[in-house]
């Protein structure tokens, strides 16, 4: 009779269920832990794998990124080998989970390349959003992935945080609905993972993005009401609805419980109150910190210990804190629950994804379909929907391409192209100054370039954040040392018609500060680093026009990016098409349409300025400083010009269980066709606890052609506004309420409606 965990015909769970009875304590423990490093090499098409002997006979759980030096078909074929290696030395012939990273594109050789979330959620584009993730997820399985790192649930409102640029900004709405998008694309659909994609996994959970002073691995100090109706609604977006398969806890400690043995986090609201079944993956070496950063265990056993039962599944990246287990579990019925809970999920996921049946993958389809055609040109549009125009002084974009124009492109982010970390390294794309440069040919235009300044003495190319301990602190230069630098790029503006001046930053400047060899990436500024606000004053008092470019994982603040030029394009890593896309916007192909998905600040001292405090908080300004930030959340230009009038409710009031529409007119009042973002708020007038000031609710992307208008709608539910209440439960509570339909959050129409008891 065939054994049921080999029958596909049984259900996930019965098959994992089944094989758990039949293995040893030994083989369920190495089901938790994975492999960080294989030694491969491909010659001729033949794999040779070094390093495994002896170390898969009793199974393996996963393995990390193990193809991501390899071209795509070559990676295809060495994830193969690992497979057939791992299946056939285990005695189960248990397949591998083969983890990746797919932040902004998959870390492998050759991949397609997106624009970071932080850009992706510039564009207010839920269905491109989730093309590019399916473009992701498919690059990723073609080649033997399984289950992606991915996406970032954390909400950025610390501008000084390293990681910032992994985020899709910094409100709850946005971001689950973004989160929703990523999670489906990668999975392929809306009902767990299709084939030809792989899991997503949600991070950092929860409250990871909150950590003190923007420092990474900080505590994170939140209310519990802010941790419900802020933190967690994302996660539950994407895990309940979106149905991901896998959750990563945060580094970070929330209210002095580490993310890693959080009971409350991991058990009550993960598993009990959302019906989670699905793999809790630690985050790289943090079940071992419970010790010896939080201190809250003895010794390597209490950890390993504290984990399990708070429901950590898998330990990554090496497995060496779950090495114990057996000797844990041995006599220890409780814990030795813990394991077979922990080792079903893990094999149910591998059930579900079929790995029993098909673990390997076509090398040929993967050279086919990574960075093919149709994921260029998606990266393209990704990419120019990302672009934000701040600043358009007497209308000096798009370039006028009627004369031949002389342009003057400088800056140390005109080239090469930047990606900063979880991407491909060395980056391949086009730079701006190779788009502009390929542009303006077809345009009669000239370019020339000067690198006018640098950013850090050592620029890095980084695939994983793990490649910034191989590397010193970042040095800047002084200004004795860019004088040379920075005169000739004052002479070549000279002798230009426009100056196009591309600053910000790179993954020297700003990054995720991991823990190992105590490196840092948050920083304590907003300012342009190194001679690059000496660069702009100089370019400025040449009297020519200039255009900066500000790139990077973050904004900046110095008055210099925003106050010296006459236009500011805000470009957050765009991806492989950085420089055709922000080519195509400063000579008018294409209209500019991101908005920003973070308020702007004058400088680091106002933060928070996140839009939607509570209203004591928005209350003051500082003494002898700016009264409100610079930009606000959801800010864009455009080439044309929109207005939002005559707003109005379909009813005055409406009760819980019905619904209500809000409605407002949007025109194009200006000369070019463009895309209007109309976003809708709500406020709540009186609640038994404070409430924000205004929240998102809704967005949509609207064409208009000149002189067009159409009128836009927002349905209004009970469940938009639900809170946690004074008694701690979770509901509306009946009362007067403001909707907004606006441009951004502080320019828009307002109408009221009521919310009245059954």
């Amino acid at each position: 009779m065939k054994e049921i965990y080999r029958d596909s015909s049984c259900s996930s769970e019965e098959r994992a269920k089944d094989l758990i009875k039949r293995m040893t304590l030994e083989e369920k423990a190495a089901q938790l832990k994975s492999i960080p490093v294989v030694e491969a090499e491909v010659f001729q098409g033949k794999v040779q794998i070094n390093g495994l002997e002896g170390t898969l006979k009793d199974g393996i759980g996963s393995f990390q990124l193990p193809g991501r030096s390899f071209c795509p078909e070559d990676s295809a074929a060495v994830i193969n080998q690992i497979q057939k290696m791992a299946m056939e030395e285990s005695r189960f012939s248990i397949p591998a989970l083969i983890q990746e990273e797919c932040l902004s594109g998959h870390v492998a050789k050759g991949a397609s390349m997106f624009p970071k979330p932080i850009g992706l959620a510039c564009t207010f584009d839920l269905e491109l959003v989730r093309s590019v993730y399916r473009a992701i997820g498919s690059e990723a399985a073609s080649r033997g992935g399984n289950q992606a790192f991915t996406p970032v649930l954390d909400l950025g409102r610390d501008l000084r945080w390293g990681r910032l640029e992994e985020t899709f900004g910094e409100d709850v709405y946005l971001v689950s609905e973004m989160g929703y998008a990523a999670v489906t694309g990668l999975q392929g659909g809306e009902d767990g993972v299709e084939e030809g994609f792989l899991a997503a996994s949600v991070k950092h959970f929860a409250g990871y993005g909150q950590c003190d002073g923007g420092r990474n691995f900080a505590p994170c100090h939140v209310t519990e009401r802010m941790l419900w109706d802020e933190i967690l609604p994302p996660f539950r977006r994407a895990i309940m609805e979106g149905k991901a398969r896998g959750v990563m806890p945060s580094h970070s400690e929330v209210n002095g419980v580490p993310c890693h043995a959080s009971y409350q986090l991991l058990k009550e609201i993960l598993r009990d109150k959302w019906g989670f079944d699905g793999v809790v993956i630690s985050d790289y070496y943090d079940i071992g910190r419970l010790e010896s950063v939080h201190r809250i265990a003895d010794c390597g056993l209490d950890a390993a210990a504290a984990a399990l039962r708070a429901g950590v599944d898998m330990d990554l990246p090496d497995g060496k804190s779950y090495m114990v287990l057996p000797e844990l579990c041995r006599g220890n019925a409780e814990l030795s629950a813990c394991l077979d809970q922990a080792v079903m999920r893990v094999l149910r996921l591998k059930f579900e994804l079929g790995l029993f049946e098909q673990p390997f993958t076509d090398p040929k389809k993967a050279g086919k379909l990574v960075r093919c055609g149709e994921h260029g040109k998606l990266a393209f549009r990704a990419a120019a929907e990302s672009l934000v125009l701040l600043k358009n002084e007497n209308g000096i974009l798009p370039l006028l391409t009627s004369v031949p124009l002389k342009i003057a492109v400088t800056g140390p982010c005109a080239h090469p192209v930047h990606f900063s970390y979880y991407s491909t390294a060395p980056a391949e794309g086009v730079s701006i100054l190779q788009g502009i440069d390929e542009a303006a040919a077809k345009l009669g235009a000239e370019v020339f370039y000067e690198k006018g300044c640098g950013l850090t003495k050592q620029e890095i190319s980084m695939d994983t954040e793990v490649d910034a301990t191989m590397i010193e602190e970042p040095e800047l230069y002084t200004l004795e040392e860019e004088e040379a630098c920075l005169n000739r790029a004052v002479r070549l503006a000279n002798t230009c018609d426009v100056v196009v001046a591309c600053v910000g930053g790179s993954a020297s400047t700003s990054r995720e500060a991991i823990f190992k060899n105590n490196s840092s990436g948050d920083n304590d500024t907003l300012e342009l680093a190194g001679q690059q606000r000496e660069l702009l004053r100089r370019l400025s008092s040449t009297g020519k026009p200039l255009i900066v470019v500000s790139v990077g994982g973050k904004p900046y603040s110095s008055a210099e990016l925003y106050d010296l030029p006459s236009a500011v394009l805000q470009c957050f890593y765009a991806g492989q098409e950085t420089g055709s896309a922000v080519a195509e916007v400063l000579f008018g192909m294409v209209s500019p349409s991101g908005r920003l998905p973070v308020t702007i600040p004058y400088n680091v001292g106002q933060m928070p300025v996140y839009y939607s405090q509570r209203d004591s908080g928005l209350m003051k300004g500082y003494l002898l400083g700016a009264k409100k930030a610079r930009y606000p959340f959801g800010y864009g230009l455009g080439y044309t010009t929109f207005d939002i009038f005559d707003i109005s409710a379909s009813s005055e009031s409406f009760l819980a269980g019905e619904k209500l529409t809000i409605s407002a007119w949007i025109q194009n009042t200006g000369l070019r066709a463009g895309v209007c973002v109309p976003q809708f708020y709500i406020r709540d007038r009186k609640s038994s606890v404070t409430r924000p000031a205004k929240e998102l609710k809704g967005f949509l992307r609207e064409e208009l052609e000149p002189g067009e208008k159409r009128r836009v709608e927002f349905d209004v539910s009970e469940e938009m506004l639900c809170f946690t209440r004074l008694d701690g439960t979770y509901g509306s509570e009946p009362g007067d309420f403001e909707a907004m339909i606006g441009v951004n959050a502080w320019d828009y129409v307002l109408c009221t409606f009521t919310l009245k008891e059954k």
